[in-house]
């Protein structure tokens, strides 16, 4: 979505990250969380887009996206964070500085550090803003403590050095912190401003009802809220495939085909459930919060961070209507 799009909806934490992020000179750590296709990356790019018109450069990187060796080996993986990192904020010529930094008598992370701090900002004549996506993507790997730790002096060097207040970092997860990094005194996440996203109120979803021009009335929208509880994703396809004319879609074929494996959210549907298949473990769990609302803590996190549940109170429950009659059709 674009970052200025009309259907955009701001929710309470979206100020405090573009207001935060456009502050010069003070360095910030913020942290995006919440469960999968909740807004993380649209919120994201918008204060990506914010940074920018502040006059900052951006060095945008989805931790997904590494080689397989960078997977298993700390070094490999640094060194390709470097070099993306660089060619992200839009400096070049930075090849013979890496290597001298690697050539360093110190550990791997210390070394990321050391080409960070004093060559890095040869380069730069602007504030820089390092955003990190899918930080979850870390979890099975080896160093991701390492990893986190050196984030977290990032943070720390603010205190004493001035060049480091230059310098914003934005982290983006669908998983709890937690499960990332369980020494909280090396986890950057304990030390920054914590912005959790959650589904679309009712309230939300009248309002990009109206937006759409009102493809569903108040009944229907009514009917909406109860199937997706306000998940934003299969809210707004819901919405575009009904306002979408030449696609000839009723809110009546909406909710006849919810659940069909050709229907509306059929692609959507599947890939949840095979993500879930893909953690046989998880599977009696979810039957589990189907059938008495309740599930072990761990799991319990494990599933919210598929995307599958959320809590209320101390029930938990299929994230919405539509995953409980699906996921029962099929499990």
């Amino acid at each position: 979505m674009r970052p200025n799009s009309p259907f955009y909806i701001e929710r309470p934490g979206d100020r405090t990250v573009i207001t935060t992020i456009r502050k010069p000179g003070q360095g910030a750590t913020i942290t995006i969380k919440g469960p999968p296709q909740v807004g993380k990356s649209a919120l994201l790019d918008r204060a990506v887009a914010a940074a920018r018109e502040a006059g900052k450069r951006v060095a945008l990187i989805n931790l997904q996206e590494f080689s397989a060796a960078a997977h298993t080996d700390a070094d490999t993986f640094l060194r390709q964070f470097c070099r993306r990192m660089t060619a992200a904020a839009g400096l070049d010529g930075s090849a013979d500085r890496l290597d001298a930094a690697w050539n360093e008598p110190l550990d791997v992370t210390r070394r990321c550090t050391h080409y960070l701090q004093q060559y890095l900002p040869i380069g730069l004549t602007q504030p820089l803003v390092l955003a990190l996506d899918e930080v979850e993507s870390l979890r099975t790997r080896p160093f991701c403590g390492d990893f986190l730790g050196m984030l977290r002096r990032w943070h720390t060097c603010r205190a004493t050095d001035e060049r480091w207040r230059q310098f914003d970092l934005l982290l983006v997860t669908s998983i709890e912190p937690d499960q990332l990094v369980t020494d909280r005194s090396q986890s950057p996440f304990d030390v920054s401003t914590v912005i959790e996203l959650s589904d679309f109120t009712p309230d939300q979803v009248s309002l990009l009802n109206r937006r759409h021009g009102m493809p569903f009335t108040s009944g229907e929208e009514q009917q909406l809220i109860a199937l997706l509880n306000g998940h934003p994703y299969l809210t707004r396809r819901a919405l575009y495939l009904v306002a979408a004319r030449e696609l000839r879609m009723t809110p009546a074929d909406i909710f006849v085909d919810a659940t069909s494996e050709e229907g509306p959210f059929g692609a959507h549907l599947r890939a949840q459930l095979q993500r879930l298949r893909e953690h046989p473990d998880l599977v009696a769990h979810m039957r589990q919060v189907l059938e008495n609302q309740t599930c072990a803590e761990q799991s319990c996190l494990r599933l919210r961070g598929i995307g599958l549940v959320r809590r209320a109170g101390k029930a938990v429950l299929p994230r919405c209507q539509l995953y409980a009659n699906y996921l029962r059709e099929r499990l």
